[in-house]
């Protein structure tokens, strides 16, 4: 009986939970993504320097990054109206992103509205994980990285951007209050003691053994998110500068999107059918094979194709790495590794905008140029974290 009761619980808190994170994620990976996919109007309305477009995501990591560590670090954010009073005001401040034709308000507005992207991600995040101890569930499924996001900011800039300009966009961002309504609707974590003995778990609680797996993680980390971000958001440049043609390019982006949720889905076969480490090698020489052709194909098509292609590969790679990073750590271990994870990735989107700026002339080239510098790098530090799988088996789960 009890047996069952316990089945019963999880059942019932998954199915509450889960379509709320959902939609919480779709929410925050559109409010991260859409700026790069209306670059090039923001560009035209601010009247700036196309190199200086780049810069503008800077806002988006740097903020998410606060807000995240804001939420992760500091007790006093358990207190519910802090919480909510921030991510509202958060999600009102699009409002001044529409009506402001002030440069500088407007990056003040995205870091702003980015810290509330941050805080929402700590509260999902430790709500995922709570879920996860509190009933023993021992899979990690990728819930909690949700692409779909990326297609709806595509699917905006195509039915709303190139009619409404690129201010509609930011409309969506107003409904992050029915996110706030479901996030309320789930029940309180903070008084119960299992997560709170994990809820501030630093690094320095980690053997030394482990930080230094830790830090090799990081590294390829910090790779992964410069490799997915200086392409995610140059992309409206790159299609714009290939095909001169804002409409197409609209419709390209959707293809664009498509491709990640393709290679979302693919992983999650690959990772249940398939050695990880033989997979993860396989792929970073595919990344580099496909991100050579870019350079070398100049057929607008096949332009398309190899860069849908990269994008495939990049999101298998992520996922397929994330589960690998996941069996080197014990259940407590993990929540702080991913919460070191989500800074790697946002610092890689921080300096794949720096990258953008400063090799802006020639950015087509350099993109990939790049993707092809960091993946050598992915797999000599893989190499040598693999060797270390096997000296410190013993941390390994299975």
């Amino acid at each position: 009986m009890e047996k069952h009761y316990n089945k019963l619980r999880i059942k019932t808190l998954e199915h509450l939970l889960l379509p709320i994170i959902f939609f919480s994620y779709v929410y925050i990976s559109y409010g991260i993504v859409i700026q790069g996919f209306v670059s090039t109007e923001i560009q035209i309305y601010f009247n700036i320097n196309q190199n200086i477009v780049p810069l503008l995501n800077i806002p988006i990591f740097l903020g998410t990054s606060l807000g995240f560590y804001i939420y992760i670090y500091n007790s006093k954010i358990k207190y519910k109206k802090f919480f909510y009073s921030f991510l509202i005001m958060s999600i009102f401040i699009n409002l001044f992103i529409i009506i402001l034709r002030n440069f500088l308000y407007f990056i003040l507005a995205r870091l702003i509205s980015a810290m509330g992207y941050g805080i929402l991600l700590g509260y999902l995040f430790n709500y995922y994980y709570f879920y996860k101890l509190q009933f023993n569930v021992k899979s990690i499924s990728l819930e909690w990285r949700n692409p779909f996001g990326i297609l709806l900011a595509s699917l905006f800039s195509y039915y709303f951007v190139q009619i409404l300009s690129w201010k509609s966009a930011f409309y969506f961002l107003l409904t992050g209050i029915f996110v706030i309504i479901g996030v309320s609707f789930l029940p309180n974590i903070h008084n119960i003691q299992n997560m709170q003995n994990i809820r501030f778990s630093l690094f320095k609680n980690l053997s030394k053994e482990k930080k230094f797996l830790v830090i090799q993680f990081m590294i390829i980390y910090f790779i992964i998110g410069n490799n997915f971000y200086i392409l995610v958001m140059n992309i409206k440049y790159l299609l714009v500068s290939l095909l001169n043609n804002h409409i197409v390019s609209n419709i390209y982006l959707i293809l664009f999107s498509l491709s990640i949720i393709l290679g979302y889905f693919i992983s999650i076969y690959l990772y249940k059918n398939f050695n990880l480490k033989t997979l993860i090698i396989l792929l970073n020489l595919l990344l580099i094979f496909t991100s050579f052709l870019s350079l070398n194909i100049f057929s607008y098509n096949q332009e398309i194709y190899f860069i849908s292609s990269n994008m495939i590969i990049q999101t298998i790679l992520w996922n397929i790495f994330l589960i690998y990073s996941i069996n080197y750590f014990d259940t407590f271990e993990i929540y702080t590794v991913i919460k070191l994870i989500f800074f790697m990735f946002f610092l890689g989107g921080i300096f794949s905008s720096f990258f953008s700026f400063l090799m802006f002339k020639n950015l087509y080239i350099n993109i990939f140029l790049l993707i092809i510098i960091f993946t050598i790098l992915f797999i000599i530090m893989f190499l040598i974290l693999s060797k270390n799988y096997n000296r410190h088996n013993h941390f390994m789960k299975r």
